[in-house]
């Protein structure tokens, strides 16, 4: 069968590259290239042309009572040299984004909660909007979820790192994909952030502001983020009828096999046309008050395992039309453009 229409117009942010992070002549810094890492994903999602992520307010206030904090639409994250983590209490960075096309208010707080190099803390409002915060504490929302507490939000390694960014033109469905680089001559090449906010499809009747939010990090020698979507450790989530969510990544299966997994379907391409069968992903959760079947994503798909990782397709130098992404198959520019990881 053919593969599918891209149901959504595209915006790219990709191929952008955040080299090793330290001093001239001296070892690289993980801290700094943490940090300098997520400054340039939150200048990529302001920076779309149509329909950019907005900041609501930031704090850039770190140790020697140095900076300041506010929900004022101010931007403070300037540099990495002024994002300082540390623990609720203490002097702390923070920003909140928002994206008016997901829902009025709907935004994300980015928490450095700790004086880590590879944890941090991301809190969705789907709806309320955050208010409050300080240089000490984040801002909160009345219907806050917590995405990602305090977990691992990327490889933990001072090496290059290449950010894909996409989103959709009316705002309504984002997706960042970072890969890394190697370390020690080994080369990896694997993706250790992603981040999904999307308005989805195929709702149930009832849902008011329906939205799906994803965070998940993963340092070098874990599992590809985006393999590991279940119930319990999706690190997604919704809300709805004032319960909040955790939500799961579903697919067709086969038995105890999903069909991309399955040696006869997701590894062969059809005898016709040699095309793959991509499998859409739907959402459902188990959460009491919220549970069973809520909607599918736009535009995003199982990767079979015949297709290989980190790799256009269909194979036309022309016209790049899909990326695999990990364990994820997501739209590409259907240019020329030949898509970079860190290397």
């Amino acid at each position: 069968m053919p593969y599918p229409v891209i149901q959504k117009t595209w915006q790219f942010q990709v191929n952008q590259v955040v080299d090793t992070q330290g001093p001239a002549g001296g070892d690289p810094v993980v801290m700094t290239q943490f940090h300098e890492l997520f400054r340039v994903i939150k200048n990529l999602l302001k920076s779309f042309p149509l329909n950019p992520w907005t900041c609501s307010g930031s704090s850039d206030a770190r140790s020697g009572a140095l900076g300041s904090a506010g929900m004022d639409s101010v931007d403070r994250w300037t540099s990495a040299a002024v994002m300082e983590g540390a623990a609720g209490g203490s002097r702390h960075g923070w920003i909140v984004l928002r994206q008016t096309m997901i829902a009025v208010n709907y935004e994300i707080c980015i928490d450095l909660a700790a004086a880590s190099s590879s944890t941090l803390t991301v809190v969705v409002s789907p709806s309320a909007g955050f208010t409050g915060g300080s240089v000490t504490a984040r801002p909160t929302a009345t219907d806050e979820i917590v995405v990602c507490n305090n977990n691992t939000a990327w490889s933990n390694i001072a090496m290059q790192h290449v950010v894909h960014a996409m989103m959709s033109s009316d705002g309504q469905c984002t997706r960042v994909s970072v890969q890394h680089g190697f370390e020690a001559g080994a080369v990896v090449t694997s993706q250790c952030t992603f981040f999904l906010a999307d308005v989805p499809q195929d709702q149930v009747t009832g849902w008011t502001n329906p939205s799906v939010t994803c965070f998940r990090g993963t340092n070098l020698d874990a599992t590809d983020p985006s393999a590991v979507l279940a119930p319990s450790t999706a690190q997604t989530v919704g809300r709805a009828n004032n319960t909040s969510m955790a939500l799961a990544w579903t697919e067709e299966s086969n038995g105890s096999t999903v069909l991309s997994d399955k040696d006869s379907i997701g590894n062969i391409p059809n005898d016709i046309d040699t095309s793959y069968a991509l499998f859409g992903i739907g959402i459902d959760s188990v959460t009491l008050g919220g549970r069973g079947r809520h909607c599918s994503l736009f535009d995003i798909w199982w990767r079979p395992i015949g297709i290989a990782i980190n790799n256009n397709f269909p194979d036309v130098e022309t016209t790049r039309k899909f990326i695999s992404l990990g364990r994820i198959i997501l739209p590409w520019k259907n240019d020329g453009t030949v898509p970079l990881f860190a290397s």
